[in-house]
């Protein structure tokens, strides 16, 4: 019972801390501290040599940033893999879909991190135009990962719902955008701007709301043993 509460503490903990670091280092920090290299009508190579030159000012810093934000990210993935698996009845089946699609994620950001160091250490080397090719590689790396990402999140969302151990309006959002983020990434290939900006911004809300139910409910299953022993 008492390995069962921590499964169900670590989950929490993941779903919740996951999405907001990520929120925190992608998306407050990193443009911050480090810049954005992006603009109107540059090239992939453009893009990624900008961002090579800004991380090499703060090299330590980059690199910190990355494996954080990765680390956050493969965090959230292993909560909903663990979230899924734990869910029984009805929900079972809509669960087991999910339950595959996010440890492939989780490999694909450990990919990601891999590539974007390596690219960096190219830079800092003198290697401008390898280390361009290599960021551009891992930049891309993740093209799928809005529609995959949506799917997992679509299928554990009605899993959640049908389960009924969670609030039925959280189940619902994940559904909702995971759908959403499945119909961009099919017809705007991902490209959802600040529309998808908000998107993620909503998912990560109801995957936080999620984990802190799932930390509630341990807290008062810890409570009721305690009392019963």
């Amino acid at each position: 019972m008492e390995d069962k509460m921590n499964s169900r503490s670590l989950t929490g903990w993941c779903l919740v801390l996951g999405p907001l670091l990520m929120f925190i280092i992608w998306g407050l920090l990193d443009p911050l501290v480090i810049g954005d290299a992006s603009g109107e009508g540059l090239s992939p190579s453009e893009n990624a040599l900008g961002y090579l030159e800004l991380a090499a000012a703060k090299p330590a810093v980059a690199i910190l940033f990355g494996f954080l934000g990765s680390l956050a990210m493969i965090a959230t993935f292993a909560g909903f893999t663990w979230l899924s698996r734990s869910i029984k009845g009805a929900g079972a089946t809509w669960a087991s879909i999910p339950g595959f699609i996010f440890p492939a994620l989780a490999a694909v950001a450990i990919g990601f991190i891999g590539l974007s160091i390596s690219a960096q250490d190219l830079f800092a080397d003198g290697f401008t135009a390898a280390a361009a090719q290599l960021e551009v590689v891992g930049n891309n790396l993740g093209g799928g990962f809005g529609l995959f990402w949506g799917i997992g999140a679509l299928f554990l969302g009605t899993a959640l719902t049908c389960e009924k151990n969670i609030p039925a309006f959280l189940g619902w959002t994940l559904t909702i955008t995971g759908l959403i983020m499945v119909i961009t990434s099919v017809f705007f290939g991902g490209q959802g701007g600040s529309f998808g900006f908000i998107i993620w911004i909503v998912m990560s809300l109801a995957t936080i709301g999620v984990g802190i139910n799932i930390l509630r409910g341990n807290a008062a299953s810890g409570a009721s043993s305690a009392a019963t022993e």
